[in-house]
C-alpha cells in the first residue's frame, strides 16, 4: 500500500497490477496504515481497540459507541485481520483475496490468467505477517480457477474477477473468519470512506519491507463521470468503482491485487463492495485506483458457489439372461 509517499514521475505506459494486450505488467494494489497504530482522527491503540479514521474525526472515547460509527475499530480489526486471504504461486504471494465462504476465495480475474494450472495455486489464511506461519493460520491447495466468462485477459475492458475454490472447506476460528459481500443493486455513493488492505510494494518498485505485515489504508470513493475523465482513453464501465484521492497519494500498488475494498453500510457493519483491479501508476495524485464492483457481480458469484458438485451419473447393470 502507499500512502503520502514522496511523488515520483508518472510513467503512463505503466497500469497497476494488470497484464494488459498493449501494456507491461505492473503494481497492483498496496496499503500503508497500520491497524495498531492510532488511526487519524482517532485516539487510543490496538489494545484499546479505540476507532480509526471512519469515525468523525472529532473521535474521542466515546467514538467507538456513537451512532455513525457502532463499534467502529472491533469491526474493522476483525475484518482485515481474519478475511483477507494471501493467494501463494508456487510458494510466493501474488495476490491477494478474500475469503467469502468455507470453500470458495474471491479475487482479481488477471491475478490467475497467466498460470492455468490450479496445482501451482494455495491460498494462505489467518496470517498477517507473510511467511511467518502463525498459529491457527493454514495454506489450502487451490484445485479450480473459475474466471469471469466475460473476462478478455485484459483488466481494463473489465470483468476482472475470478473466484477459487479451495481443495477442502476449512473451519472458521478466531483468525479466519468470511467476509460479507454487498448485495446486487447496493449503492455506494462518492465520497464514502472505504478501506484497502494489502501485503503489496509501499511505493512504485520497492517491495513491502520486513516482516511483510499486513499494510492498510483509507480511500474515498470516486464517482464513475470523474474517474472516466481521468483515465480517457481507457473504459471506466458501471461494473467498476474507483476510490482514492485526487491530491493523496495513498492506494494499492503491486501486489495487492484481489484484496477486497471495503465499507461500512448502516449499522456498523462493514461489507465487500469491490476487488481489486488496477490503476495508472502506484496511487499517483488524480489517478484513483480502480477496481471491480461486486454488486455487479454478486449473481454470478452466487450462481458459482452454490453449484451443486457434479456426479458421474451411475446407470444399473444389465444382468444377462440365461438361455
Amino acid at each position: 500500500m502507499v500512502k503520502e509517499t514522496a511523488l515520483t514521475p508518472l510513467n503512463s505506459e505503466l497500469l497497476c497490477g494488470v497484464t494488459t494486450k498493449l501494456l507491461p505488467p505492473l503494481s497492483t494494489g498496496y496499503c500503508s496504515q497500520k491497524p495498531w497504530e492510532t488511526a487519524p482522527g482517532a485516539t487510543g491503540d490496538r489494545g484499546s481497540r479505540k476507532p480509526p479514521s471512519c469515525c468523525p474525526t472529532h473521535a474521542s472515547s466515546r467514538a467507538a459507541v456513537s451512532p455513525r460509527c457502532g463499534s467502529c475499530w472491533h469491526s474493522w480489526y476483525f475484518l482485515f485481520w481474519e478475511k483477507k486471504v494471501s493467494l501463494r504461486e508456487n510458494g510466493q504471494h501474488i495476490c491477494g483475496g478474500s475469503l467469502i465462504s468455507s470453500q470458495w476465495v474471491l479475487t482479481a480475474a488477471h491475478c490467475v490468467t497467466s498460470s492455468g494450472r490450479p496445482q501451482n495455486l494455495k491460498v494462505q489464511l489467518g496470517e498477517t505477517v507473510l511467511y511467518a506461519h502463525a498459529p491457527g493460520s493454514i495454506l489450502v491447495p487451490i484445485t479450480q480457477v473459475v474466471r469471469h466468462p466475460s473476462y478478455s485477459g485484459d483488466a481494463l475492458e473489465g470483468k476482472d474477477i475470478a473466484l477459487l475454490k479451495m481443495a477442502h472447506r476449512v473451519s472458521f476460528s478466531s483468525s479466519i473468519q468470511p467476509v460479507p459481500l454487498a448485495l446486487p443493486g447496493a449503492y455506494i455513493p462518492a465520497g464514502t470512506l472505504c478501506w484497502v488492505a494489502g501485503w503489496g510494494d509501499v511505493r512504485e518498485n520497492v517491495a513491502l519491507p520486513k516482516p511483510h505485515r499486513l499494510q492498510e489504508v483509507d480511500v474515498h470513493v470516486i464517482d464513475t463521470q470523474s474517474c472516466q475523465q481521468l483515465y480517457e482513453p481507457e473504459p471506466i464501465t458501471s461494473e467498476m468503482l474507483c476510490a482514492g484521492y485526487f491530491q493523496d497519494r495513498k492506494g494499492f500498488c503491486e501486489g495487492d491485487s484481489g484484496g477486497p475494498l471495503v465499507c461500512q453500510f448502516r449499522q456498523g457493519r462493514w461489507m465487500q463492495v469491490a476487488v481489486v483491479s488496477f490503476s495508472r501508476g502506484c496511487a499517483e495524485p488524480n489517478l484513483p485506483g480502480v477496481y471491480a464492483r461486486v454488486p455487479a457481480y454478486q449473481p454470478w458469484i452466487q450462481r458459482q458457489v452454490s453449484r451443486p458438485k457434479y456426479r458421474r451419473p451411475v446407470y444399473p447393470r444389465r444382468r444377462r439372461r440365461r438361455g
